[in-house]
């Protein structure tokens, strides 16, 4: 049974099952479907120490587990914490990424803020130029601290030629020809990556 608690991260009340529910294993674990994080699980200690990190740390776990949801190409539940993996044995869809693991993986440069910033939005997008709704929900999208930094990745974007608002409006965004032709581009280096 599905019930309405606050995202760790977030904050935002959004809706939660227990993992004894899914899996038919009894733990004190909560998996949490937030618009601005995506799906996720954290043990419930865990949950309550994530609610006094600072919001900037989380803002990028946010936008670590946002863009985790949106690469998904198997079924996966990734569960959060700290320290140690606990075990698992029934839930084989269970990944587990420790708290300092996902801060980390937040990019080091501009650059490749704007490039996963980019990869997000093509990931989002159903079909070749279907509009992306940016909201307020959209901040991991662009791993951006704040809503400002947010517009600011956008907007340059928008400058970059990758992106462009559909119609007259800055709140529904198209990835162009060139913003998908970089997208195959960062595909590509990534895949080489992963075989090296």
């Amino acid at each position: 049974m599905s019930e309405e608690k606050p995202c760790p991260i977030s904050h935002e009340q959004v809706s939660t099952k227990n993992w004894g529910e899914i899996f038919g294993e009894p733990k004190p674990v909560h998996i949490y479907d937030c618009p601005r994080c995506g799906q996720f699980a954290v043990a419930l200690l865990h949950g309550l120490a994530i609610k006094d990190i600072p919001n900037e740390e989380r803002r990028k776990v946010a936008a670590y587990l946002r863009e985790r949801n949106l690469q998904k190409q198997k079924e996966e539940i990734v569960v959060i914490g700290f320290g140690d993996q606990p075990q698992y044995s029934k839930a084989p869809t269970a990944v587990w990424i420790t708290w300092e693991d996902a801060v980390a993986a937040f990019p080091k440069t501009p650059a490749e803020q704007l490039d996963r910033t980019l990869l997000n939005l093509a990931r989002r997008s159903i079909y070749l130029g279907s509009p992306i709704v940016i909201d307020a929900y959209s901040e991991p999208l662009a791993f951006a601290e704040n809503n400002e930094a947010m517009w600011f990745i956008f907007k340059q974007l928008i400058d970059d030629g990758l992106v462009k608002p559909y119609g007259s409006e800055i709140s529904r965004l198209v990835v162009t020809v060139s913003g998908l032709d970089r997208v195959a581009s960062l595909q590509s280096s990534m895949v080489l990556e992963k075989k090296t």
